[in-house]
């Protein structure tokens, strides 16, 4: 059984960004102009330049147009990054990828928000009783609902890192993605996890760096840095900030495909040999040796 190597696979991913700026960063470029300019168009937002005004009534609709574009644009973003790490062939032949890829993430999240919600029922039932116990206070049933709820939030986070393999395998035309995912991440799950910590304290410094830095450049620039016309205006000190944001944002978006994409070749090896061991029948038992003349 192959065991994550998690630094290298983290060292592979956080270099992906830059190995691969080309063509991924144009494409991430021209995915966020789309969505950032298809929010007014569909939410008919008015724009004295264009003379739109808001049609009544289609609020609902346009919510969710928006969605799904912004769904689609982006899935192909993290498609082409998957086939680009696997320097997968016809790493451009988007259309059927791109459709597996939201299926799967259709799937998994109906998955874990089904076996979520069953285990908060259950923790809700069994406080909900423990607390009418006699003699029990309701400080105990609610603490002991906390640790519960605990519990299954680590456990469906360690579920959700083993299934999404299944991502990189559907947007690498792997059939039965999930089962493969499942297969393959045996033995791995704390290693996956302690993986995903590591690159969600890394979003959270790179985040929180990021939002100091643009609070004290906008306050230094005159600009408003949470939002407004002052922080819109095309000043030098808007359009850096904008500059930095993106390309923080580009780095994170691809890293955390990548770290996916390489994770599922490191562990492939697993899910082959154990659908092999699934698949092989079992022998059957040797015939006994002949007993030697007496």
């Amino acid at each position: 059984m192959r065991k994550l190597p998690v630094f290298d696979v983290l060292g592979q991913a956080f270099s992906s960004p830059i190995r691969y700026w080309w063509p991924l960063l144009p494409v991430y470029l021209a995915v966020s102009v789309v969505i950032v300019f298809a929010m007014p168009l569909l939410f008919g937002v008015s724009m004295p330049a264009m003379g739109q005004a808001t049609v009544p009534g289609t609020e609902a609709g346009a919510m969710i147009a928006y969605f799904a574009l912004m769904l689609v644009l982006l899935s192909g973003v993290v498609v082409l990054t998957h086939r680009m790490a696997a320097d997968a062939p016809d790493k451009w032949a988007l259309g059927m990828p791109v459709v597996r890829y939201l299926i799967t993430t259709v799937l998994l999240m109906l998955m874990l928000g089904v076996i979520a919600g069953i285990l908060v029922l259950l923790i809700g039932l069994f406080t909900g009783g423990l607390t009418a116990t006699p003699g029990t206070s309701v400080g105990i049933g609610g603490a002991v609902g906390i640790v519960l709820a605990v519990l299954v939030g680590i456990f469906i986070y360690g579920l959700a890192a083993r299934l999404f393999l299944a991502l990189p395998a559907a947007a690498l035309g792997r059939k039965k993605a999930i089962r493969t995912a499942w297969l393959m991440s045996e033995g791995n799950t704390l290693r996956l996890l302690g993986a995903w910590v590591l690159y969600a304290i890394l979003v959270l410094a790179v985040s929180f760096g990021l939002l100091f830095v643009v609070g004290a450049t906008g306050f230094a620039g005159g600009a408003n840095p949470m939002g407004g016309p002052a922080a819109t205006s095309f000043t030098p000190v808007g359009i850096l900030v904008t500059l930095v944001n993106v390309v923080v944002n580009y780095y994170l978006f691809i890293f955390g495909a990548a770290f996916l994409t390489y994770s599922y070749l490191e562990l492939l090896p697993n899910a082959e040999s154990g659908a092999t061991a699934a698949d092989t029948p079992a022998a059957a038992p040797a015939p006994a040796a002949p007993e030697a003349p007496s």
